[in-house]
């Protein structure tokens, strides 16, 4: 399920504020999520620089954050024993989730796009086409 983060158009100038007390740093993947976890490129970014608020309003609870050319995507971090799984592209939060319910939340009220996927990799490889095709839009609470 999404974060109880809520921001507006524009992040809130104190995370503070919200519902719950974010940390200080927040990471993203810089690599690809099949690269296995030994080889992978975290990128940590501190509160008070200007990326921290777009970090937060992209990332989707128990997901891993990945950038792609300029796209933050999510990645289960324990990725379902078997498929569906769910590739967004259009709604609060895009990447790939595990249940229809975690996508329910994402996608409520906006028109949206998602592909059931047989496999993470097959998910991640719709969403980069798509972010490729320059299809891929993140909605603001």
């Amino acid at each position: 399920m999404p974060t109880n983060v809520l921001f507006n158009h524009e992040p809130s100038p104190t995370a503070e504020m919200s519902l719950i007390r974010l940390p200080e740093t927040l990471p993203y993947n810089t690599t690809p999520h099949m690269v296995p976890d030994s080889e992978k490129w975290t990128t940590w970014v501190y509160r008070h620089e200007a990326a921290y608020p777009e970090i937060v309003r992209s990332m989707a609870d128990e997901c891993d954050l990945y950038l792609y050319r300029g796209v933050l995507y999510n990645v289960p971090v324990k990725p379902a024993p078997s498929p569906p799984y769910y590739c967004v592209t259009r709604g609060r939060y895009i990447g790939i989730f595990n249940h229809w319910n975690d996508v329910m939340e994402s996608i409520n009220g906006y028109s949206t796009t998602v592909f059931a996927a047989t496999s993470l990799d097959v998910g991640v490889d719709l969403l980069y086409l798509s972010i490729d095709q320059g299809r891929v839009v993140l909605y603001y609470n």
